[in-house]
């Protein structure tokens, strides 16, 4: 299942009963496989709520939503495929009786390539504003090349008994299109298919197939979350696997798919994103030798074990995120030192307390060097900062500096500034990432202005604000020279 999930949004204006504002949502997803090993295709997934649509009654007296859908797909701005078609959702006798869900699927042979997906939905019974979205695809599966496909979560499957758009390898395979299992959902179920891989065993020859699940954060195996069955090579292999995660903790994992050899080798393996929330499972904090690595409970203090868990913001992932802003000021001291133990936990099984450790002496120096009256050091950006990528190697200090005016005018003047260059820790970036920051109206406060660390502020005009427009807007002054140097 690939990884792109959309929400279209749509006003619609109800004629009888006044205005008012109602969102169409589809989430969309795809996977790509090959059809006898020989032919990619793929597989789009529309998946409608019906609490999100408009319900009419039909000529059986009946309730229904009808949404049109409009696909094209585009290869090199010349039109490969184009398809208009309407869905029905389920009958209802309500048009109250909005609980359920409906689905979209369809198959795309398509060749190797870069395409460009151009969908539009319209539901029909409240048609004024058309939703319209544009999503790349690649298509790559080389002939004769060992290959896994997409893995794809699945909702439900059952033997196939007439051949559908849902069958694969003898199985009517039902896709759930989300990423996220909630914690109604005790299992995790996905379909994957192997191609070619007898020109790596041979044909006829065995070789293992691994599953797992492990931390998005760490990469560590969360146990007992392995499966391993061996297989024979064909043409093409496939597996249907379920994994029971009613004790499965909330967090961020990946479910990743390894081959290997009669040697244990991994020759070839593929990950997937999922994101589980429940609420009712604790993380487990034993680690592999048995011994507890609740260091949590040492901190005794309500306050500082708070202020320590709300530091954490710039490196939670988004369900602790909200812990951190929404829940953590109502808890127990018991409750947030589980949260703090199951934080450092997913991010090093082995010794949470060494990784939380390494944390605290850097918010240790952002506390004492960045800290304002107003504000604690975390909460700044220069604090955000080292919190996340950790001390800068080398550090600009510009309080008083001018450059040489632009097209003949007197020297520009700078407000104060920090450029701080990083030279080879900043994972995202190769070569030297660098930030730069700056003391508007000399406030105590420097603020994050550019940077060219992906995911960062990257402001192309930073040099004309820098000088309060004595640098033109496209020019460079010093400070511009500067931040290019490193030095």
């Amino acid at each position: 299942m690939k990884k792109h999930i959309f929400t279209f949004c749509l006003l619609f204006i109800a004629a009888l009963s006044g205005v008012y504002s109602q969102t169409l949502q589809a989430l969309f997803a795809y996977s790509t496989f090959m059809l006898h090993a020989e032919k990619p295709y793929i597989e789009t997934y529309l998946s409608f709520n019906g609490q999100n649509v408009a319900l009419r009654k039909n000529t059986h007296g009946n309730y229904q939503a009808t949404i049109e859908i409009t696909l094209v797909v585009k290869k090199a701005d010349s039109i490969v495929y184009a398809e208009k078609r309407n869905l029905l959702s389920p009958e209802v006798k309500d048009s109250l009786s909005k609980d359920f869900t409906f689905m979209d699927v369809q198959r795309i042979s398509l060749e190797n390539g870069i395409y460009e997906f151009e969908i539009t939905l319209v539901d029909k019974n409240n048609p004024d504003i058309p939703v319209r979205t544009e999503e790349k695809v690649i298509i790559n599966y080389p002939k004769d090349t060992p290959l896994i496909s997409d893995i794809q979560f699945v909702s439900s499957t059952k033997p196939t008994t007439k051949q559908n758009i849902l069958s694969k390898n003898g199985y009517d395979i039902e896709p759930y299109v989300s990423d996220f299992f909630p914690e109604k959902m005790n299992t995790l179920s996905y379909y994957v298919e192997f191609y070619n891989i007898a020109s790596v065993v041979g044909m006829g020859k065995s070789f293992l197939v691994c599953a797992y699940i492990e931390s998005y954060e760490s990469g560590g195996k969360m146990e007992p979350y392995q499966f391993m069955k061996r297989e024979y090579a064909k043409n093409s292999n496939a597996i249907l696997w379920t994994f029971k995660t009613d004790s499965l903790p909330s967090g961020n994992y990946n479910l990743k798919i390894e081959l290997r050899d009669t040697t244990n080798n991994t020759f070839l393996y593929k990950k997937i994103f999922f994101q589980r929330s429940n609420p009712r499972i604790k993380a487990n904090t034993n680690n592999a030798y048995g011994e507890s690595t609740s260091f949590a409970r040492s901190i005794t203090n309500d306050s500082t074990l708070t202020f320590y868990i709300q530091s954490l913001i710039h490196i939670a992932n988004e369900m602790e995120k909200d812990f951190i802003l929404n829940t953590v000021k109502k808890v127990s001291l018991e409750e947030k030192q589980d949260f703090f133990d199951g934080f450092w936990l997913l991010r090093n099984q082995k010794n949470p307390k060494a990784e939380w450790m390494k944390y605290y002496d850097k918010l240790i120096f952002v506390e004492k060097n960045y800290v304002l009256p107003f504000k604690k050091g975390y909460l700044t950006d220069r604090g955000r900062v080292y919190l996340i990528y950790g001390a800068p190697n080398h550090i600009i200090d510009e309080k008083f500096k001018t450059s040489p005016g632009i097209g003949g005018n007197n020297r520009a003047a700078y407000l104060p500034y920090q450029i701080w260059r990083y030279d080879n820790n900043i994972k995202q970036k190769q070569g030297k990432g660098m930030f730069i920051f700056w003391a508007p109206q000399s406030s105590p406060d420097y603020f994050l202005l550019n940077s060219n660390v992906e995911g960062e502020i990257n402001e192309p005009y930073w040099e004309s604000r820098l000088s309060r427009g004595e640098i033109p807007q496209g020019e460079q002054g010093e400070a511009g020279r500067q931040f290019e140097r490193g030095y």
